[in-house]
């Protein structure tokens, strides 16, 4: 049985691997095409990182314990008026990017702020899942601190998308509310509300299998919000059961996807299958089967209280033999080979994401040739005063 995700804020040394995870969900958003133009892989990361910087200031970034899912969010009453910090982290992204980047990011920002609404509410500029750990509802989770914050303070919670999923995956969470924005050469986006309930559980929370939605970088410098002490936030299951109840084949497909080997497929298969409420449903079913044959030997039933069929010895025999041989001798050692195979499937993917972070981390190694240290040249060589 897999534990619950903690949900806990970030902490300032964890921006490397926020950026590794962000960079990689981001990396088809057309939000995000159209502020990089082509220049992805140059920018998506350190783009993530001055977001960070200026966000885990105010404690408003939000993170699975493992950084496989992060959420950062403005707190309601930002004046719009960036502090010291914030502009010196933007004035080294300047440096960085280039003024083409810039602009484009510039008129992005400025699309979005001409249907932002002037009363206070809790803007939602990043929601990402790394691509090798989605359809885990930790999307989902992290959304629920701030969602039952604001519904405490009746308070509005705002966001923009550009992906028709991303949509449909806010609206089933009480984003309903949806304004165009209107960005020129970009790709179809949208402003969408969600209004405060009084009761959180009111708003449908299901798992998605995409959940990232675009950055709204120059709102990140609000004061903190009236969420005070740090400590894990307590995730409700509820939106989880769905998952442990049904067979549900995108699920196995994608369990699948990351082992190699027929016998390896075959017992992920049918370690995913017996492992789910429905399974357990079924087996409940065959055991009972056989309950009426032991109340009439008990002498609590007759046998004109049931039907004959349930009383026959051939299918005692036989939920006997599924109980007995069958699930001890067969099922247990393939349910225990799909539990190692899935394992090592789950520690290779956080090796790729340690990989993934220390690549970033290497890149901004200024001892590190290619690395911050190119750049950091080539902006102390414009920097230097022309000779005469």
């Amino acid at each position: 049985m897999s534990k619950r995700p903690l949900i806990r804020r970030a902490l300032p040394g964890e921006r490397s691997g926020v950026a590794a995870t962000v960079a990689a969900a981001f990396a088809e958003d057309p939000g995000w095409a159209f502020i990089f133009a082509g220049d992805y892989k140059r920018l998506a990361a350190r783009f993530v990182m001055a977001l960070f910087d200026v966000r885990v200031a105010s404690q408003s970034v939000w993170v699975s314990d493992d950084l496989a899912a992060v959420a950062m969010w403005d707190p309601p009453g930002n004046t719009g008026r960036a502090p010291a910090h914030a502009e010196s982290v933007w004035a080294r992204y300047r440096a960085i990017a280039g003024e083409d980047a810039c602009r484009r990011l510039a008129s992005y920002n400025e699309a979005v702020g001409a249907v932002s609404p002037a009363q206070p509410y809790w803007y939602l500029g990043v929601l990402a899942t790394h691509p090798q750990r989605q359809r885990e509802g930790l999307a989902t989770a992290l959304l629920e601190p701030i969602l039952d914050e604001a519904d405490r303070n009746a308070i509005a919670c705002c966001l923009e998308t550009s992906t028709s999923e991303n949509r449909r995956f806010y609206e089933r969470r009480g984003f309903t509310q949806a304004t165009d924005i209107v960005l020129p050469g970009g790709p179809p986006t949208w402003w969408l509300r969600r209004t405060p309930t009084q009761d959180p559980q009111t708003t449908e929370r299901r798992d998605t299998p995409m959940t990232v939605q675009a950055p709204h970088p120059q709102s990140a410098t609000a004061p903190a919000g009236p969420l005070g002490a740090q400590r894990p936030y307590a995730v409700r299951t509820r939106h989880h059961l769905a998952k442990a109840v049904r067979l549900s084949p995108s699920e196995i497909r994608h369990a699948m996807s990351e082992v190699e080997g027929f016998n390896a497929k075959l017992a992920v298969i049918i370690t995913h299958a017996v492992g789910s409420m429905a399974m357990a449903y079924i087996f409940c079913l065959i055991a009972l089967t056989s309950l009426p044959a032991i109340l009439i030997e008990a002498g609590v039933l007759t046998s004109g209280d049931v039907p004959k069929f349930l009383t026959k010895p051939g299918l005692i025999l036989i939920v006997a033999w599924i109980a007995q041989t069958f699930i001890q001798l067969v099922l247990l050692s393939i349910i225990m080979v799909g539990q190692d195979v899935q394992s090592i499937a789950s520690d290779a993917r956080a090796e790729n994401t340690f990989k993934d972070a220390q690549a970033i981390l290497d890149a901004l190694n200024t001892e590190t040739q290619g690395g911050l240290r190119t750049i950091l040249e080539a902006v102390q060589a414009q920097a230097k005063p022309a000779q005469p």
